[in-house]
């Protein structure tokens, strides 16, 4: 049963990453920027962020590799459990490494862990933190 809770609780984070941001951060330097060497078209997205936004923010969201430029991400490392094929373990552990976006911290990750989880039996351990924006 700790295997599939486990494994419940990984779907859920996957399938509710940690919103974007996406107007209101570095990337609209970057947008931008870009803009200047860009088709007439982006330069009309990139030039009015404060309408195109929406739009922008959700055809990056669709691939993981865009989308680790507008959020914070979540990558599922390592699971562990039982010892043996035949014995129900009474733990499991997940590890998830984490990239921040800019103005997030390690509580905005905690927090979206515990609301999207809902489950207080699941206990969050940060193993390691790096501030360095």
């Amino acid at each position: 049963a700790v295997v599939s809770t486990q494994s419940t609780g990984i779907v859920k984070l996957n399938n509710n990453p940690i919103p974007t941001n996406f107007g209101g951060g570095i990337e609209v330097a970057m947008f931008e920027h870009a803009a200047v060497a860009s088709s007439w078209w982006m330069r009309v997205l990139s030039s009015n962020l404060w309408l195109f936004s929406p739009l922008i923010s959700a055809i990056m969201s669709i691939k993981d590799s865009t989308r680790a430029q507008i959020s914070t991400t979540m990558a599922f490392t390592q699971i562990s459990g039982g010892v043996k094929d035949n014995v129900l373990p009474n733990s499991a552990s997940v590890t998830i490494n984490t990239r921040l976006l800019p103005g997030h911290s390690i509580e905005t990750v905690t927090n979206h862990i515990r609301k999207v989880i809902n489950d207080p039996s699941f206990e969050i351990e940060v193993l390691y933190e790096n501030n360095h924006h």
